[in-house]
């Protein structure tokens, strides 16, 4: 028969401690135990947070294009601008987060720099296309260059390099 104490010792220690509460109490439960994850674990999430954001932040212009081409109520809701606000506000910390965790920079790394250019052409032509535009076609067009736009800014961070027409033989 095994030792259960020598086992318990040789068993990896827990990330996760528990808490102490001023008072002196200690408090050893999973719902108040601070852990502590690994890095890679971290980026997993962080990664996977960022790329669902950009799921739904092409999904839900797509959607809004079509309700603005339709003349549709539903493209001037209020809730529709603030959910767009949330999911921007969650793409814009994920990706920072990102930069920071894999230590790449804007105008240190060019597939960055592309990414965060591409970025800006694709808000400028989404604002235009979705709310400034002053007729069904400069909406149109601004929409479907905005559209190329993502698709440039996916290209770039999935093969991390800004040279995409040469990537893929245009050129």
């Amino acid at each position: 028969m095994t030792d259960i104490k020598a086992d318990f010792r040789r068993r990896p220690q827990n990330r996760c401690q528990p808490i102490e509460i001023p008072g002196g109490k200690r408090y050893a439960s999973a719902l108040v135990r601070k852990c502590r994850l690994p890095l890679n674990m971290i980026h997993y999430w962080i990664k996977n947070l960022h790329i669902a954001t950009v799921a739904f932040n092409i999904g839900f212009f797509l959607l809004r294009y079509y309700w603005m081409l339709n003349n549709s109520r539903l493209a001037r809701r209020r809730w529709v601008r603030n959910l767009s606000v949330f999911n921007d506000t969650l793409l814009l910390i994920a990706g920072i987060t990102l930069a920071i965790l894999i230590s790449q920079y804007p105008f240190q790394a060019q597939w960055l720099t592309a990414k965060l250019v591409g970025l800006l052409v694709y808000i400028f032509l989404g604002s235009i296309a979705l709310t400034y535009g002053r007729s069904k076609g400069i909406r149109t067009v601004t929409g479907l260059l905005a559209l190329l736009s993502v698709a440039y800014i996916v290209l770039v961070a999935r093969y991390r390099t800004p040279d995409i027409p040469r990537l893929l033989g245009l050129y």
